[in-house]
């Protein structure tokens, strides 16, 4: 596990990321972006031997599963508000009208409908602050 604590492995990732970033990987589709970026580590992990590239392999899953699974809810849930329930039915649904590209976009396009609703409906025409506070 001395990969983990390596200076180099760290600017390895920036680089990494700075060099997606230019390219517009992780802008364009951000599941791409994560599932290019494991790639292109395990393949530098694989140069080490295939017990590193394993760890890099788990290392980037745990990653990407408390990123997504964790601190992207709370982020959303604080950012945003959306009940649960709403932003199941918007996966469900644009899952299927639209297949893969509806689930990847249910999430934003409900938070950009939401916003929306609340700038121009809520605050624009009923004259409230915002419904959503508690």
């Amino acid at each position: 596990m001395y990969l983990a604590a390596d200076p180099q492995t760290y600017r390895g990732g920036a680089l990494t990321a700075v060099g997606l970033a230019l390219v517009g990987m992780p802008l364009v589709v951000p599941h791409f972006g994560t599932v290019a970026s494991t790639v292109l580590i395990v393949a530098v992990a694989l140069t080490l031997d295939q017990h590193t590239a394993l760890w890099a392999a788990l290392v980037c899953l745990a990653v990407q599963q408390a990123e997504a699974y964790v601190v992207q809810p709370l982020v959303q849930r604080w950012a945003v508000r959306p009940p649960p329930v709403l932003s199941i039915l918007s996966v469900l649904i644009f899952g299927l009208l639209f297949g893969l590209p509806g689930v990847l976009l249910a999430a934003p396009l409900m938070v950009l409908t939401m916003t929306l609703i609340d700038h121009l409906y809520v605050q624009v025409v009923l004259g409230l602050e915002d419904a959503r506070t508690p």
